[in-house]
Protein backbone atom coordinates (compact mmCIF):
# COMPACT_ATOMS: atom_id res chain seq x y z
CA UNK A 1 0.00 0.00 0.00
CA UNK A 2 0.88 3.90 -0.37
CA UNK A 3 3.93 4.88 1.83
CA UNK A 4 4.19 1.16 3.70
CA UNK A 5 8.14 0.90 4.52
CA UNK A 6 8.89 4.43 3.41
CA UNK A 7 11.18 4.94 5.80
CA UNK A 8 12.96 1.55 5.67
CA UNK A 9 16.85 1.64 4.85
CA UNK A 10 18.10 -1.57 6.16
CA UNK A 11 15.00 -3.61 7.66
CA UNK A 12 15.25 -7.72 7.45
CA UNK A 13 12.37 -9.68 6.48
CA UNK A 14 9.25 -6.89 6.83
CA UNK A 15 5.86 -7.85 5.12
CA UNK A 16 3.61 -4.49 4.61
CA UNK A 17 0.08 -4.34 3.23
CA UNK A 18 -1.85 -1.78 3.48
CA UNK A 19 -1.47 2.86 3.65
CA UNK A 20 1.22 3.70 6.56
CA UNK A 21 1.95 -0.10 7.38
CA UNK A 22 5.55 -0.34 8.85
CA UNK A 23 5.51 3.32 7.47
CA UNK A 24 7.86 4.46 9.97
CA UNK A 25 10.46 0.93 10.08
CA UNK A 26 13.97 2.34 10.10
CA UNK A 27 17.37 0.64 10.29
CA UNK A 28 17.24 -2.43 12.31
CA UNK A 29 13.82 -3.78 12.83
CA UNK A 30 13.82 -7.88 12.35
CA UNK A 31 10.76 -10.22 11.00
CA UNK A 32 8.08 -7.46 11.58
CA UNK A 33 4.79 -7.77 9.30
CA UNK A 34 1.89 -5.22 9.60
CA UNK A 35 -1.29 -5.95 7.26
CA UNK A 36 -3.88 -3.07 6.91
CA UNK A 37 -4.25 0.64 7.00
CA UNK A 38 -1.76 1.95 9.42
CA UNK A 39 -1.09 -0.97 11.03
CA UNK A 40 2.76 -0.72 12.96
CA UNK A 41 2.64 2.23 11.51
CA UNK A 42 5.12 3.62 13.98
CA UNK A 43 7.54 0.45 14.40
CA UNK A 44 10.78 1.34 14.46
CA UNK A 45 13.25 -0.87 15.79
CA UNK A 46 11.04 -3.57 16.87
CA UNK A 47 11.30 -7.30 16.13
CA UNK A 48 9.16 -9.88 15.70
CA UNK A 49 5.70 -8.17 15.86
CA UNK A 50 2.77 -8.48 14.20
CA UNK A 51 -0.36 -6.14 13.09
CA UNK A 52 -3.62 -7.18 11.54
CA UNK A 53 -6.11 -4.83 11.25
CA UNK A 54 -6.81 -1.06 10.81
CA UNK A 55 -4.51 0.71 13.50
CA UNK A 56 -3.43 -2.48 15.28
CA UNK A 57 -0.16 -1.83 16.80
CA UNK A 58 0.09 1.22 15.76
CA UNK A 59 1.61 3.29 18.63
CA UNK A 60 4.05 0.56 19.01
CA UNK A 61 7.72 1.69 18.41
CA UNK A 62 10.61 -0.30 20.32
CA UNK A 63 8.78 -3.12 21.64
CA UNK A 64 9.37 -6.76 20.50
CA UNK A 65 7.45 -10.14 19.98
CA UNK A 66 3.71 -8.38 20.26
CA UNK A 67 0.67 -9.98 18.02
CA UNK A 68 -2.84 -7.55 17.47
CA UNK A 69 -5.36 -9.23 15.42
CA UNK A 70 -7.90 -6.61 14.82
CA UNK A 71 -9.10 -3.21 14.75
CA UNK A 72 -6.72 -0.97 16.86
CA UNK A 73 -5.86 -4.38 19.13
CA UNK A 74 -3.12 -3.25 21.09
CA UNK A 75 -3.01 0.63 19.64
CA UNK A 76 -1.65 2.30 22.61
CA UNK A 77 1.28 -0.40 23.63
CA UNK A 78 4.75 1.50 22.28
CA UNK A 79 7.54 -0.66 23.88
CA UNK A 80 6.24 -3.30 25.51
CA UNK A 81 7.21 -6.78 24.88
CA UNK A 82 5.61 -10.06 24.20
CA UNK A 83 1.35 -9.48 24.13
CA UNK A 84 -1.02 -10.88 22.14
CA UNK A 85 -4.38 -9.14 21.63
CA UNK A 86 -7.12 -10.60 19.82
CA UNK A 87 -10.67 -9.11 19.65
CA UNK A 88 -11.86 -5.39 18.15
CA UNK A 89 -9.88 -2.54 20.46
CA UNK A 90 -8.15 -5.67 22.29
CA UNK A 91 -5.54 -3.81 24.52
CA UNK A 92 -6.22 -0.82 23.22
CA UNK A 93 -4.50 0.89 25.96
CA UNK A 94 -2.14 -1.57 27.42
CA UNK A 95 1.41 -0.72 27.65
CA UNK A 96 2.77 -3.72 29.83
CA UNK A 97 4.35 -6.62 28.78
CA UNK A 98 3.57 -10.67 28.39
CA UNK A 99 -0.29 -10.06 28.56
CA UNK A 100 -2.50 -12.58 26.47
CA UNK A 101 -5.62 -10.64 25.98
CA UNK A 102 -8.44 -11.80 23.77
CA UNK A 103 -11.98 -10.63 23.37
CA UNK A 104 -13.95 -7.71 21.67
CA UNK A 105 -12.74 -4.68 23.99
CA UNK A 106 -11.08 -6.58 27.09
CA UNK A 107 -8.24 -4.82 28.86
CA UNK A 108 -9.84 -1.60 26.81
CA UNK A 109 -9.42 1.70 28.79
CA UNK A 110 -8.64 -0.31 31.68
CA UNK A 111 -5.23 -1.72 32.36
CA UNK A 112 -2.70 0.76 31.14
CA UNK A 113 0.58 -0.43 33.07
CA UNK A 114 -0.26 -3.95 34.32
CA UNK A 115 1.88 -7.31 32.71
CA UNK A 116 1.69 -11.09 32.74
CA UNK A 117 -2.34 -10.80 32.62
CA UNK A 118 -4.36 -13.33 30.71
CA UNK A 119 -7.89 -11.76 29.98
CA UNK A 120 -10.44 -13.62 27.78
CA UNK A 121 -14.02 -12.42 27.43
CA UNK A 122 -15.59 -8.98 26.01
CA UNK A 123 -15.11 -5.58 28.14
CA UNK A 124 -12.86 -8.42 30.41
CA UNK A 125 -9.77 -6.33 32.64
CA UNK A 126 -9.13 -4.38 35.17
CA UNK A 127 -7.39 -0.62 35.54
CA UNK A 128 -4.36 -2.25 37.25
CA UNK A 129 -2.53 -5.08 38.68
CA UNK A 130 0.27 -7.62 37.36
CA UNK A 131 -0.46 -11.62 36.93
CA UNK A 132 -4.18 -11.57 37.13
CA UNK A 133 -6.52 -14.51 35.00
CA UNK A 134 -9.59 -12.57 33.87
CA UNK A 135 -12.24 -14.78 32.32
CA UNK A 136 -15.92 -14.10 31.32
CA UNK A 137 -18.03 -11.18 30.34
CA UNK A 138 -16.88 -8.03 32.46
CA UNK A 139 -14.29 -9.96 34.50
CA UNK A 140 -12.39 -8.15 36.92
CA UNK A 141 -13.35 -4.68 35.13
CA UNK A 142 -13.19 -2.41 38.29
CA UNK A 143 -9.63 -4.69 39.66
CA UNK A 144 -6.70 -2.61 40.60
CA UNK A 145 -4.90 -5.68 42.35
CA UNK A 146 -2.20 -8.58 41.68
CA UNK A 147 -3.00 -12.52 41.62
CA UNK A 148 -6.75 -12.84 41.29
CA UNK A 149 -8.47 -15.05 39.35
CA UNK A 150 -11.86 -13.35 37.98
CA UNK A 151 -14.23 -15.17 36.97
CA UNK A 152 -17.96 -13.77 35.77
CA UNK A 153 -21.07 -14.31 33.50
CA UNK A 154 -22.28 -10.79 33.49
CA UNK A 155 -21.75 -7.36 34.35
CA UNK A 156 -22.73 -6.93 37.96
CA UNK A 157 -22.81 -3.45 39.95
CA UNK A 158 -22.25 -2.72 43.75
CA UNK A 159 -21.57 1.21 43.55
CA UNK A 160 -19.05 3.16 41.82
CA UNK A 161 -16.65 1.26 42.07
CA UNK A 162 -17.02 -2.34 40.99
CA UNK A 163 -15.45 -5.41 40.78
CA UNK A 164 -16.99 -7.67 38.25
CA UNK A 165 -17.21 -11.26 38.84
CA UNK A 166 -15.76 -13.71 41.28
CA UNK A 167 -11.97 -12.71 43.06
CA UNK A 168 -10.20 -15.25 44.64
CA UNK A 169 -6.14 -14.40 45.29
CA UNK A 170 -3.79 -16.78 43.32
CA UNK A 171 -1.20 -18.08 45.82
CA UNK A 172 2.54 -17.27 44.78
CA UNK A 173 4.95 -19.87 42.94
Amino acid sequence: GENSLDATTSTVRASAFGYDALTDMVAGGYDNSAFGYRAGANITTGDYNTGIGYESLFTQTTGSGNTGLGYKSLYSNSSGDNNTGIGNRAGYYLTGSGNTVIGHYALYDSNITGSYNTVLGAYAGGHGGNSNVLIGYYAGWGNEDSNKLFISSGRNYTGSSAEYGTSTTLADY
